[in-house]
């Protein structure tokens, strides 16, 4: 039965809120069961939860997942190498992020 993305918005939100690692993951697989890892703004959210747990192979498994990183998907990324102590990490992808032509606000 399909899951609205709404609802998964709703709860990568509160697993955010609570840094509900095993609650995010579950929501990782509501996305991708319900094929909607092209809603950036679910990815995005799934980039800052993994962040905020301190995972960042998941933070960037979820953005490589994203077809078309938008600007805060780039964002959340960077956001999530720095808050992890990996500045060299988010050099490397403020690079990669320039290469692609997206620029940061």
């Amino acid at each position: 039965m399909p899951v609205s993305k709404d609802l998964i918005y709703g709860l990568l939100r509160e697993c955010i809120q609570k840094k509900s690692l095993e609650g995010g993951r579950r929501a990782q697989c509501l996305v991708i069961s319900n094929d909607l890892c092209h809603i950036n703004v679910l990815s995005n959210h799934l980039i800052r939860l993994f962040a905020s747990c301190g995972c960042l192979f998941e933070a960037k498994l979820a953005f490589c997942s994203i077809p078309q990183p938008s600007e805060l998907s780039w964002e959340a990324l960077i956001s999530a190498c720095v808050s992890s102590g990996r500045r060299d990490a988010a050099l490397m992808f403020y690079h990669a992020m320039n290469v692609e032509g997206v620029r940061l606000n």
